[in-house]
């Protein structure tokens, strides 16, 4: 029977509040129970879960019973921010950090969305914005000013 691998990937945006990295999670379907799981190459382990996964490239290895073995690569992204870049009494620029590009960007709305419109014009002085941005992940961070 063919062994098939499914990573589910949960970044550290998603679970900041909980755990200090991210962490990856495995499905496995097909082969023959039990499976162990390898995380780059690194000692098999019976959990199906690696934690305080770090950001960048990895390599998963789930081998069944029969000794089969399937490989996935799977991608961790840093935690996406963001911050004031720079402003004045009626613009601000915003950097973004992390993620996964490209970006969104919205104003005082969580369903407008403008693709990578990091710099606002046309605002007005003692109001309160809040922007938000969100990656190609579907992860949000937002930030509030006042200018």
């Amino acid at each position: 029977m063919r062994l098939l691998l499914t990573i589910l990937l949960m970044s550290t945006t998603c679970f900041a509040q909980e755990f200090e990295g991210g962490f990856i999670k495995v499905k496995s379907t097909g082969g023959t129970a039990p499976f162990t799981y390898s995380l780059d190459n690194g000692a098999y382990q019976i959990k199906d879960t690696f934690f305080n996964v770090q950001p960048g490239v990895h390599t998963i290895n789930t081998k069944d019973v029969n000794n089969c073995v399937n490989t996935s690569v799977c991608t961790m992204y840093n935690k996406l921010s963001m911050q004031v870049l720079r402003y004045t009494t009626s613009t601000v620029t915003f950097k973004v950090n992390g993620g996964k590009p490209p970006y969104f960007f919205s104003k005082n709305s969580t369903t407008n969305w403008v693709l990578n419109k990091k710099y606002w014009t046309g605002l007005r002085q003692n109001r309160l914005y809040t922007f938000r941005v969100k990656d190609q992940l579907g992860y949000q961070y937002y930030i509030t000013v006042t200018l």
